[in-house]
């Protein structure tokens, strides 16, 4: 729930907290380690994630330089 993570976290299957606190940090640890369904659930976002490859970045960057931008 810091820095740049928090964005990268925002696309699912993670779950943020502030990592200067020992006691959010053992709670998220355990809530993991005893929930089925909030693994599953973080499981699913992960799986859904749209995966881009480098020839999808690069004709993103083309695009780009084409438009002017």
């Amino acid at each position: 729930n810091s820095s740049s993570m928090i964005e990268i976290a925002n696309q699912g299957g993670c779950i943020t907290f502030d990592p200067y606190n020992v006691d959010e940090l053992v709670f998220q640890i355990v809530y993991l380690s005893t929930n089925k369904n909030a693994r599953n659930n973080l499981v699913n976002q992960i799986q859904n994630i749209p995966r881009y490859s480098w020839t999808d970045y690069a004709k993103e960057v083309l695009n780009f330089m084409e438009e002017g931008i």
